[in-house]
């Protein structure tokens, strides 16, 4: 049996987000990403301390992906650009 080591990048929210000084993984910003979790229209994340949330970059791909091809998820609703 070999040893496979299992890789998974993971996002904070600085890397996520846009600010005037910072591109991030997505052109809104920290206060958007929120308000669309509240929504339910972006993964949630992963909370791994008191203030410390992080996503796995697979699921904020299938996100993307999911938004540019209109497929609706239960795992979030479908938002309009």
């Amino acid at each position: 049996m070999t040893d496979q080591k299992l890789t998974c990048r993971v996002l904070r929210m600085r890397q996520l987000a846009s600010t005037p000084y910072s591109i991030g993984y997505l052109p809104v910003s920290a206060t958007t990403i929120w308000r669309w979790i509240k929504e339910g229209t972006f993964p949630k994340g992963h909370k791994i301390g008191p203030k410390t949330t992080i996503w796995y970059e697979s699921e904020v791909k299938n996100w993307l992906e999911d938004q540019s091809s209109g497929t609706k998820s239960n795992q979030y609703l479908t938002i309009k650009f």
